[in-house]
């Protein structure tokens, strides 16, 4: 939806704006990561153990058309036959994705698939495996922190998290589907197109972390979760936690994620052309 939307009403979302700032911190931080991009890419230029920033391409055809499929790896290790993707990110956010890495999983098996599949030139006449040898085995976020200094005590600035290496056939199938989604879509009326699915929405899964309150017994708004209560999957994980507290009476449990993270602050589409959120409040 994001996608079509998009192609169709670009030009009433362009022009002079006032920018939220929400939207100004985004900006910034896309900036930081690409700085982050350039440096790790740099970092690894000269190794001969690694290929950076390799552009593959994959030619799909749909009912008479060829579309090309498109994708730019950060990072291949040739000894250890591993892809790397490079992110920054909050602490939070890194925290969490050490048990929810969705955001990421179907990118990096594209490039598995890519790597298995795909074409070192747009025109599609210079396959990848007809020129090595290479395949994958795992793959791998490398997230940095853009605010370490913040909460270096708890945690390290930089950490390699597992992605899960699908079947590559079934990572095929996904963006084929995807992409008659695309296609099929492609003449719907505006308010027929489906809405986009929790994935692309950034509805994490819903976790309750543990927190302790003040010694008078307020809530602090800027409070933190107490070690090793940020995975907690269930109401019942993180009550059971706290009765085996001593402090018991002075803890407490928020229900944290579920919301759609990127049409409440990144969508550019949200509240103007799509009303999603207006449904969802409605439903709710």
């Amino acid at each position: 939806r994001e996608i079509l939307l998009l192609k169709r009403h670009t030009q009433e979302l362009t022009g002079p704006r006032v920018y939220t700032q929400s939207e100004l911190n985004s900006l910034m931080h896309a900036a930081l990561g690409r700085a982050w991009d350039m440096y790790a890419g740099k970092v690894i230029s000269d190794d001969p153990d690694y290929i950076g920033h390799l552009r593959l391409y994959y030619p799909a055809k749909y009912k008479g058309k060829t579309y090309i499929i498109s994708g730019e790896i950060d990072c291949y290790n040739v000894a250890t036959r591993t892809i790397y993707d490079f992110k920054l990110v909050s602490m939070a956010k890194a925290k969490r994705l050490e048990y929810d890495s969705i955001d990421y999983t179907r990118q990096l098996n594209g490039y598995a698939w890519l790597f298995r599949d795909g074409y070192l030139d747009p025109e599609c006449t210079q396959k990848l495996s007809e020129h090595s040898t290479y395949e994958v085995h795992s793959l791998k976020l490398c997230v940095a922190c853009r605010d370490f200094d913040i909460f270096q005590n708890s945690q390290d600035a930089t950490t390699e998290i597992d992605i899960e290496l699908h079947d590559i056939d079934e990572t095929k199938r996904a963006y084929m589907l995807h992409l008659k989604k695309l296609v099929d879509w492609s003449d719907f009326p505006d308010d027929e197109i489906p809405y986009c699915s929790p994935e692309f929405r950034w509805e994490g899964k819903k976790t309750y972390p543990v927190f302790k309150k003040n010694k008078d017994g307020s809530i602090r708004k800027d409070a933190r979760a107490l070690p090793h209560t940020g995975n907690f999957q269930s109401e019942i994980e993180a009550r059971q936690f706290i009765l085996t507290r001593e402090d018991a009476s002075m803890l407490y449990y928020q229900e944290r994620g579920g919301t759609p993270v990127k049409c409440e602050s990144y969508c550019p589409l949200s509240g103007i052309v799509c009303k999603y959120l207006d449904t969802r409040r409605q439903l709710i």
